[in-house]
């Protein structure tokens, strides 16, 4: 599998497909690894990416632990999004 990563704002976000696939939020440590701080699947990662960008973002714990960036990856239905999170 090949993740896109990009950071969380709206210029990166404004570049992810419209498409089914999942995707995980965080942030990245001083040696390089992404630390994952929330995973979800969607059948529109743009959308549901743009819901997460600071200014919109309902879910407390990422409103107290602001993701920076984000990773994504675009599968081929719902089923597969849905087997890649679980692997996630």
């Amino acid at each position: 599998m090949d993740f896109v990563a990009g950071n969380l704002n709206q210029q990166e976000v404004s570049r992810v497909p419209s498409k089914c696939g999942v995707y995980a939020l965080g942030f990245y440590l001083s040696g390089g690894n992404f630390y994952v701080l929330y995973v979800g699947r969607s059948n529109d990662l743009n959308q549901r990416l743009r819901d997460h960008l600071p200014n919109n973002e309902s879910n407390p714990r990422l409103q107290r632990n602001r993701p920076t960036h984000f990773a994504y990856l675009v599968t081929r239905n719902e089923e597969e999004a849905y087997q890649a999170e679980c692997w996630l």
